[in-house]
Protein backbone atom coordinates (compact mmCIF):
# COMPACT_ATOMS: atom_id res chain seq x y z
CA UNK A 1 0.00 0.00 0.00
CA UNK A 2 1.23 3.68 -0.78
CA UNK A 3 2.27 5.64 2.22
CA UNK A 4 0.32 8.29 0.46
CA UNK A 5 -2.82 6.13 0.85
CA UNK A 6 -5.03 7.73 3.67
CA UNK A 7 -7.27 5.70 5.69
CA UNK A 8 -9.83 6.76 7.57
CA UNK A 9 -12.26 5.53 10.22
CA UNK A 10 -14.63 7.27 12.46
CA UNK A 11 -14.82 5.32 15.94
CA UNK A 12 -17.39 6.12 18.33
CA UNK A 13 -17.54 5.22 22.39
CA UNK A 14 -20.18 3.17 23.90
CA UNK A 15 -20.05 3.15 27.07
CA UNK A 16 -21.11 -0.48 28.79
CA UNK A 17 -22.62 -0.47 32.37
CA UNK A 18 -21.61 -2.61 35.19
CA UNK A 19 -23.39 -2.75 38.59
CA UNK A 20 -21.18 -4.00 41.78
CA UNK A 21 -22.65 -5.89 44.54
CA UNK A 22 -20.53 -4.98 48.05
CA UNK A 23 -18.99 -8.46 47.82
CA UNK A 24 -17.48 -7.04 44.65
CA UNK A 25 -19.17 -8.85 42.37
CA UNK A 26 -20.26 -6.94 38.95
CA UNK A 27 -23.40 -7.37 36.71
CA UNK A 28 -22.38 -6.85 33.57
CA UNK A 29 -24.04 -6.77 29.73
CA UNK A 30 -23.22 -10.80 29.51
CA UNK A 31 -25.27 -11.47 32.48
CA UNK A 32 -28.22 -9.44 31.74
CA UNK A 33 -28.47 -10.60 28.67
CA UNK A 34 -28.53 -13.72 29.34
CA UNK A 35 -31.34 -12.82 32.29
CA UNK A 36 -33.22 -10.64 29.67
CA UNK A 37 -33.64 -13.57 27.03
CA UNK A 38 -34.47 -16.46 29.41
CA UNK A 39 -37.24 -14.31 30.73
CA UNK A 40 -38.12 -13.80 27.19
CA UNK A 41 -37.53 -17.28 25.93
CA UNK A 42 -37.94 -19.51 29.03
CA UNK A 43 -35.68 -21.59 27.92
CA UNK A 44 -31.44 -21.27 29.10
CA UNK A 45 -30.44 -23.30 26.12
CA UNK A 46 -32.27 -20.92 23.35
CA UNK A 47 -30.79 -18.01 25.04
CA UNK A 48 -27.55 -18.78 25.09
CA UNK A 49 -27.88 -19.79 21.17
CA UNK A 50 -29.36 -16.26 20.91
CA UNK A 51 -26.76 -14.57 22.96
CA UNK A 52 -23.46 -17.19 21.08
CA UNK A 53 -22.85 -18.89 24.13
CA UNK A 54 -21.83 -22.11 24.46
CA UNK A 55 -24.71 -23.66 26.92
CA UNK A 56 -21.97 -24.47 29.65
CA UNK A 57 -20.61 -21.09 29.56
CA UNK A 58 -23.87 -19.45 29.97
CA UNK A 59 -24.19 -22.36 33.18
CA UNK A 60 -21.00 -20.88 34.21
CA UNK A 61 -22.00 -17.42 34.07
CA UNK A 62 -25.43 -18.23 36.07
CA UNK A 63 -23.38 -20.31 38.87
CA UNK A 64 -21.10 -17.41 39.23
CA UNK A 65 -23.66 -14.93 39.82
CA UNK A 66 -25.31 -17.16 42.19
CA UNK A 67 -22.29 -17.64 44.10
CA UNK A 68 -21.55 -13.43 43.97
CA UNK A 69 -25.18 -12.59 44.62
CA UNK A 70 -26.25 -15.07 47.27
CA UNK A 71 -28.95 -16.75 45.33
CA UNK A 72 -30.21 -18.96 42.27
CA UNK A 73 -31.31 -16.38 39.71
CA UNK A 74 -33.04 -18.69 37.35
CA UNK A 75 -35.38 -22.09 38.36
CA UNK A 76 -37.42 -25.01 36.43
CA UNK A 77 -40.83 -23.82 35.87
CA UNK A 78 -42.79 -27.38 35.17
CA UNK A 79 -46.49 -27.25 33.33
CA UNK A 80 -48.12 -24.20 31.31
CA UNK A 81 -47.79 -23.46 27.47
CA UNK A 82 -44.91 -25.69 26.06
CA UNK A 83 -44.71 -27.79 29.51
CA UNK A 84 -42.83 -25.89 30.83
CA UNK A 85 -38.79 -24.58 30.50
CA UNK A 86 -36.76 -21.95 32.82
CA UNK A 87 -37.89 -18.87 34.25
CA UNK A 88 -36.22 -16.02 37.07
CA UNK A 89 -36.61 -16.21 40.83
CA UNK A 90 -37.02 -13.48 42.57
CA UNK A 91 -33.70 -12.59 43.19
CA UNK A 92 -33.10 -12.77 39.09
CA UNK A 93 -36.32 -10.76 38.09
CA UNK A 94 -34.92 -8.26 40.62
CA UNK A 95 -31.56 -8.13 39.04
CA UNK A 96 -32.42 -7.90 35.96
CA UNK A 97 -34.79 -4.63 36.97
CA UNK A 98 -32.27 -3.17 38.56
CA UNK A 99 -29.88 -3.69 35.55
CA UNK A 100 -32.35 -2.53 32.89
CA UNK A 101 -33.51 0.54 35.51
CA UNK A 102 -29.61 2.21 35.72
CA UNK A 103 -28.93 1.45 32.16
CA UNK A 104 -32.16 3.71 31.21
CA UNK A 105 -31.50 6.41 33.46
CA UNK A 106 -27.39 6.20 33.13
CA UNK A 107 -27.09 5.91 29.13
CA UNK A 108 -30.53 7.01 28.28
CA UNK A 109 -31.29 3.91 26.43
CA UNK A 110 -33.09 0.89 26.89
CA UNK A 111 -30.62 -2.07 27.25
CA UNK A 112 -30.18 -4.57 23.94
CA UNK A 113 -28.17 -7.48 24.33
CA UNK A 114 -26.11 -8.01 21.60
CA UNK A 115 -27.17 -11.07 19.56
CA UNK A 116 -24.43 -13.10 17.89
CA UNK A 117 -26.93 -15.52 16.34
CA UNK A 118 -26.47 -19.60 17.01
CA UNK A 119 -22.97 -21.32 17.97
CA UNK A 120 -21.27 -22.40 15.16
CA UNK A 121 -22.52 -26.15 14.97
CA UNK A 122 -25.01 -25.37 17.94
CA UNK A 123 -28.00 -27.10 15.96
CA UNK A 124 -26.42 -30.33 16.10
CA UNK A 125 -24.77 -29.96 20.18
CA UNK A 126 -25.45 -33.04 22.03
CA UNK A 127 -26.12 -31.01 25.81
CA UNK A 128 -24.98 -33.38 28.71
CA UNK A 129 -26.51 -32.30 31.90
CA UNK A 130 -26.47 -33.99 35.46
CA UNK A 131 -24.16 -35.97 37.86
CA UNK A 132 -20.78 -35.35 37.52
CA UNK A 133 -18.79 -39.01 36.88
CA UNK A 134 -15.30 -39.72 36.08
CA UNK A 135 -16.39 -42.00 33.29
CA UNK A 136 -18.75 -40.09 31.52
CA UNK A 137 -16.88 -37.12 32.03
CA UNK A 138 -13.92 -39.46 29.82
CA UNK A 139 -16.52 -40.94 27.42
CA UNK A 140 -17.81 -37.71 26.62
CA UNK A 141 -14.28 -36.45 25.77
CA UNK A 142 -13.90 -39.45 23.39
CA UNK A 143 -16.79 -38.65 21.77
CA UNK A 144 -15.33 -34.39 21.18
CA UNK A 145 -12.27 -36.74 19.74
CA UNK A 146 -14.44 -38.22 17.19
CA UNK A 147 -16.02 -35.41 15.83
CA UNK A 148 -19.28 -35.13 18.12
CA UNK A 149 -20.38 -32.10 19.10
CA UNK A 150 -20.89 -32.33 22.94
CA UNK A 151 -21.13 -30.04 25.61
CA UNK A 152 -21.19 -31.35 29.32
CA UNK A 153 -22.53 -29.36 32.18
CA UNK A 154 -22.61 -30.62 35.39
CA UNK A 155 -25.74 -29.74 37.23
CA UNK A 156 -26.11 -32.60 39.78
CA UNK A 157 -28.69 -36.04 39.57
CA UNK A 158 -31.77 -34.24 40.15
CA UNK A 159 -31.39 -30.60 37.90
CA UNK A 160 -30.19 -33.19 35.28
CA UNK A 161 -33.73 -34.84 35.09
CA UNK A 162 -35.79 -31.77 35.45
CA UNK A 163 -33.41 -30.36 32.42
CA UNK A 164 -34.38 -33.43 30.40
CA UNK A 165 -38.08 -33.15 31.11
CA UNK A 166 -38.12 -29.50 29.98
CA UNK A 167 -36.36 -30.01 26.50
CA UNK A 168 -32.85 -28.15 28.13
CA UNK A 169 -30.56 -31.64 27.27
CA UNK A 170 -30.35 -34.48 25.63
CA UNK A 171 -28.45 -36.85 27.73
CA UNK A 172 -28.28 -37.12 31.74
CA UNK A 173 -26.35 -39.09 34.08
CA UNK A 174 -28.08 -39.79 37.10
CA UNK A 175 -27.63 -41.63 40.53
CA UNK A 176 -30.88 -40.54 42.83
CA UNK A 177 -30.49 -44.18 44.59
CA UNK A 178 -30.44 -42.82 48.55
CA UNK A 179 -33.08 -46.36 49.30
CA UNK A 180 -32.49 -49.52 47.34
CA UNK A 181 -32.22 -50.91 44.09
CA UNK A 182 -34.75 -49.77 41.58
CA UNK A 183 -35.15 -45.94 43.16
CA UNK A 184 -33.48 -44.71 39.90
CA UNK A 185 -36.76 -46.16 38.53
CA UNK A 186 -38.86 -45.17 40.68
CA UNK A 187 -37.17 -41.36 40.32
CA UNK A 188 -37.82 -41.44 36.54
CA UNK A 189 -42.04 -42.26 37.66
CA UNK A 190 -41.69 -39.87 40.55
CA UNK A 191 -40.64 -37.21 37.65
CA UNK A 192 -42.83 -37.49 35.34
CA UNK A 193 -40.28 -38.86 32.65
CA UNK A 194 -42.20 -41.75 30.99
CA UNK A 195 -42.58 -40.44 27.36
CA UNK A 196 -40.49 -37.71 27.65
CA UNK A 197 -37.06 -40.07 28.66
CA UNK A 198 -35.89 -43.26 28.15
CA UNK A 199 -33.77 -44.71 31.00
CA UNK A 200 -30.88 -46.43 30.27
CA UNK A 201 -29.18 -49.00 32.38
CA UNK A 202 -25.01 -47.47 32.96
CA UNK A 203 -22.74 -48.57 35.02
CA UNK A 204 -21.90 -49.04 38.81
CA UNK A 205 -19.38 -47.17 40.75
CA UNK A 206 -17.42 -47.00 44.28
CA UNK A 207 -18.30 -44.13 46.30
CA UNK A 208 -16.75 -43.15 49.81
CA UNK A 209 -15.88 -40.91 52.36
CA UNK A 210 -12.46 -38.99 51.39
CA UNK A 211 -10.14 -37.25 53.48
CA UNK A 212 -6.32 -36.54 54.28
CA UNK A 213 -6.36 -38.47 57.33
CA UNK A 214 -8.29 -41.91 57.57
CA UNK A 215 -11.07 -42.71 60.01
CA UNK A 216 -11.74 -45.95 61.95
CA UNK A 217 -14.86 -46.40 60.18
CA UNK A 218 -17.72 -44.30 58.37
CA UNK A 219 -19.77 -43.86 61.61
CA UNK A 220 -16.60 -41.98 63.55
CA UNK A 221 -16.84 -39.83 60.05
CA UNK A 222 -20.48 -39.81 60.36
CA UNK A 223 -20.27 -38.51 63.84
CA UNK A 224 -17.71 -36.26 63.58
CA UNK A 225 -19.69 -34.41 60.81
CA UNK A 226 -22.60 -33.91 63.35
CA UNK A 227 -19.89 -32.85 66.36
CA UNK A 228 -19.15 -29.64 63.99
CA UNK A 229 -15.52 -31.24 64.08
CA UNK A 230 -15.24 -31.84 60.31
CA UNK A 231 -16.02 -29.62 57.70
CA UNK A 232 -17.68 -31.35 54.59
CA UNK A 233 -17.13 -30.31 50.88
CA UNK A 234 -20.81 -30.63 49.48
CA UNK A 235 -21.88 -31.16 46.10
CA UNK A 236 -24.55 -28.75 44.37
CA UNK A 237 -27.79 -29.03 46.01
CA UNK A 238 -29.64 -31.47 44.35
CA UNK A 239 -27.18 -33.53 43.78
CA UNK A 240 -27.33 -37.88 44.27
CA UNK A 241 -24.42 -37.21 46.16
CA UNK A 242 -25.21 -34.43 48.59
CA UNK A 243 -28.62 -36.24 49.04
CA UNK A 244 -26.97 -39.67 49.64
CA UNK A 245 -24.54 -38.05 52.66
CA UNK A 246 -27.47 -35.81 54.16
CA UNK A 247 -29.37 -39.09 54.12
CA UNK A 248 -26.38 -41.24 56.11
CA UNK A 249 -26.33 -38.04 58.19
CA UNK A 250 -30.09 -38.23 59.24
CA UNK A 251 -29.83 -42.05 59.85
CA UNK A 252 -26.86 -41.62 61.61
CA UNK A 253 -28.53 -39.07 64.10
CA UNK A 254 -31.99 -40.34 64.08
CA UNK A 255 -33.21 -36.35 62.72
CA UNK A 256 -33.62 -34.72 59.26
CA UNK A 257 -30.68 -33.63 58.12
CA UNK A 258 -29.89 -31.16 55.96
CA UNK A 259 -26.77 -29.81 54.54
CA UNK A 260 -25.68 -25.88 55.30
CA UNK A 261 -26.20 -22.91 52.75
CA UNK A 262 -22.24 -22.84 51.93
CA UNK A 263 -19.99 -23.02 49.62
CA UNK A 264 -20.42 -26.48 47.27
CA UNK A 265 -18.90 -27.79 44.48
CA UNK A 266 -19.77 -28.96 40.87
CA UNK A 267 -17.97 -31.97 40.31
CA UNK A 268 -16.51 -34.80 42.19
CA UNK A 269 -12.47 -33.93 41.40
CA UNK A 270 -13.19 -30.41 43.11
CA UNK A 271 -14.36 -31.96 46.00
CA UNK A 272 -11.63 -33.86 46.58
CA UNK A 273 -9.18 -30.81 45.08
CA UNK A 274 -10.90 -28.46 48.06
CA UNK A 275 -9.72 -31.65 50.60
CA UNK A 276 -6.29 -32.05 49.81
CA UNK A 277 -5.52 -28.29 49.75
CA UNK A 278 -7.33 -27.75 53.54
CA UNK A 279 -10.11 -26.17 52.28
CA UNK A 280 -12.68 -29.09 54.08
CA UNK A 281 -12.19 -32.50 55.73
CA UNK A 282 -14.01 -34.75 54.25
CA UNK A 283 -16.71 -35.26 51.32
CA UNK A 284 -18.06 -37.84 49.40
CA UNK A 285 -16.47 -38.45 46.30
CA UNK A 286 -16.10 -41.58 43.35
CA UNK A 287 -12.62 -43.58 44.43
CA UNK A 288 -10.91 -42.30 41.39
CA UNK A 289 -11.07 -38.84 42.37
CA UNK A 290 -9.65 -39.44 46.17
CA UNK A 291 -7.46 -41.55 44.23
CA UNK A 292 -6.27 -38.63 41.86
CA UNK A 293 -5.06 -36.14 44.74
CA UNK A 294 -3.55 -39.09 46.97
CA UNK A 295 -6.63 -39.16 49.80
CA UNK A 296 -7.77 -41.42 52.01
CA UNK A 297 -10.83 -43.61 50.78
CA UNK A 298 -13.38 -45.36 52.86
CA UNK A 299 -15.92 -47.19 50.83
CA UNK A 300 -19.64 -46.77 51.42
CA UNK A 301 -21.23 -48.45 48.86
CA UNK A 302 -21.45 -49.27 45.21
CA UNK A 303 -23.89 -47.38 43.50
CA UNK A 304 -26.39 -47.57 39.78
CA UNK A 305 -25.23 -44.72 37.60
CA UNK A 306 -27.85 -44.54 34.73
CA UNK A 307 -28.61 -42.31 31.81
CA UNK A 308 -31.92 -40.78 30.75
CA UNK A 309 -31.77 -40.02 27.29
CA UNK A 310 -34.61 -37.61 25.21
CA UNK A 311 -37.10 -38.99 23.12
CA UNK A 312 -37.21 -36.11 20.92
CA UNK A 313 -33.61 -36.91 19.93
CA UNK A 314 -32.71 -38.40 16.39
CA UNK A 315 -32.49 -42.45 17.17
CA UNK A 316 -31.64 -41.79 20.66
CA UNK A 317 -31.01 -45.21 21.24
CA UNK A 318 -27.80 -44.76 19.13
CA UNK A 319 -27.15 -41.81 20.65
CA UNK A 320 -27.24 -43.66 24.47
CA UNK A 321 -25.12 -46.61 22.66
CA UNK A 322 -22.17 -44.44 20.88
CA UNK A 323 -21.79 -42.93 25.05
CA UNK A 324 -21.97 -46.01 26.23
CA UNK A 325 -19.27 -47.95 24.21
CA UNK A 326 -16.88 -45.48 25.02
CA UNK A 327 -17.81 -45.79 28.61
CA UNK A 328 -17.31 -49.55 28.47
CA UNK A 329 -14.06 -49.20 26.71
CA UNK A 330 -12.44 -46.74 29.15
CA UNK A 331 -13.82 -47.91 32.21
CA UNK A 332 -10.98 -50.61 32.73
CA UNK A 333 -8.60 -47.29 32.90
CA UNK A 334 -10.10 -45.65 36.13
CA UNK A 335 -10.64 -47.81 40.02
CA UNK A 336 -13.95 -48.05 41.25
CA UNK A 337 -15.78 -49.21 38.05
CA UNK A 338 -18.13 -52.49 37.62
CA UNK A 339 -19.62 -52.68 34.25
CA UNK A 340 -23.41 -55.07 34.11
CA UNK A 341 -23.82 -57.59 31.76
CA UNK A 342 -26.88 -55.23 30.90
CA UNK A 343 -25.27 -52.24 30.01
CA UNK A 344 -27.65 -50.11 27.12
CA UNK A 345 -30.78 -51.93 28.65
CA UNK A 346 -33.76 -49.85 28.79
CA UNK A 347 -34.95 -49.96 32.01
CA UNK A 348 -37.95 -47.44 31.84
CA UNK A 349 -39.90 -45.25 28.95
Amino acid sequence: MSRDTKTSIRLLPRPVLQLEAPNGFRVGPELAGLLLLVDKLGSIRRAASRLGLRYSTAWDLLRSAETGLGGPLVEASRGGRGGGGARLTGLGRLVLEEYLAFHRRLLGTEFEPVLAGPVEGGGDVLVYAGSHDPLAERALGALRRSGALVEPVWTGSMAGALMILLGEADVAGVHLCVEGEGCNVAAYERLGLRGVALLVRGYERLVGLASRRPFRSVGEALDMILEGRLRVAWRQPGSGSRLLLERMLRDRSGQQYRAPAERWFPTHLAVAEAIARGEADVGLVHLSAARYYGLSFLPVRWERFDFLVRRGLRDPLRVIGMLLGEARALAGQLPGYRVPRGIGEVLAG
